[in-house]
This record gives structure tokens, sequence and C-alpha cells, in this order.
């Protein structure tokens, strides 16, 4: 990614937003091979993938790809951290929140189906501190949301209107100087 809008987002919103289908090449293969599991956590529409080594492999490929692809053209030091892959909305992740408390301050996020007003998913940021919006979207297929993991940032899920696949894989990394 060269320096564009998307790029200044990300600094002045906390978050960019673009598609890219290559970055789906490892993951995307294994989707219909994937078994979902509800949660009796209380989250309506969430369901966890039951990692095997397969998944487990191809999410690493896809770490790796993404560092070596965006990551190291910003942040030459930074170190990979957590990676999953869901389908739905956890509880929780429909509040405004900040995950840097995992220990990542950067974060991707891979769609791999659309999303609309209809069945919702969508995602919206704002400055943690002024609370004010500063974007919403609802992600299409092959859309990757870069989100900053700086305290100023919050992120939150729209809440599933009904219940509907929404699979989406996380990547987080730990960038010295963000």
């Amino acid at each position: 990614m060269v320096m564009s809008v998307q790029t200044v987002d990300f600094f002045t919103k906390g978050f960019a937003h673009f598609n890219d289908q290559t970055c789906f090449q490892f993951l995307e293969p294994l989707l219909p091979k994937l078994q979902w599991e509800k949660q009796n956590n209380g989250a309506k529409y969430y369901r966890s993938c039951n990692n095997n080594s397969d998944i487990t492999e191809q999410l690493s490929k896809t770490h790796i790809f993404l560092s070596e692809k965006y990551v190291s053209q910003f942040w030459p030091k930074y170190k990979i951290g957590y990676n999953a892959i869901w389908n739905g909305i956890d509880i929780g992740a429909d509040n405004f929140h900040n995950d840097l408390d995992q220990g990542c301050n950067l974060l991707f996020l891979l769609y791999f189906n659309d999303t609309n007003k209809d069945i919702g998913g969508g995602i919206s940021f704002r400055d943690s501190f002024s609370k004010e919006i500063t974007g919403f979207i609802h992600p299409k297929k092959y859309d990757i949301v870069m989100v900053s993991q700086q305290k100023q940032w919050e992120h939150s899920a729209e809440s599933m209107k009904k219940d509907f696949t929404r699979i989406v894989a996380n990547f987080g990394f730990y960038c010295e100087r963000l």
C-alpha cells in the first residue's frame, strides 16, 4: 500500500479500509472445510472455528503475507502477534473497545463475506477521548480493515440483525513507533 487516502485515514481516523483479494489466498480454499461451533456465552450469532493444523498453518501464512506486503512498508520493526478466524460477532464486540491490552497496537481484519444494513455486521470507529465517530463501513468480500490499536482509537462491531455468515479473520502486530 503506497501513501494514499487510506493511509492518511489510518493516522487521522484510526483505520484504513481497502480491498485486496491476494491476502485471502491461503485461507479462502479452507472455508468450505471449516467446522463452526456455536458458543454458549450469550452471543446470539457467533461461532468459533475448531482450529486444526490446516487452519493454524494458513493463518500463519496469511500473517506473514500481511507483514511483508503492508506492515514492513511503514514499520520496519514489528512483531507478529495473535490471529484468529470466526463467524459472527462475539459478545461485547458491539461495544466500543480497544484491544491494545492483548499486546498488539496494529490489527488487520479480513472479511470473507459482504455485510450490509439489512443484515448488520458493519464496523464503527471513534476517537476514544472525544467520542467523535471517525468512520463506519459495511465491509464487503475481500475487504481489509487496518485498525490502529493505539489508546486514542476504539472500534465497535454493528450487531447482527439476523443469522448470516460473517467470517472474519484478524491478525495482530506490535509495531515500534506506530
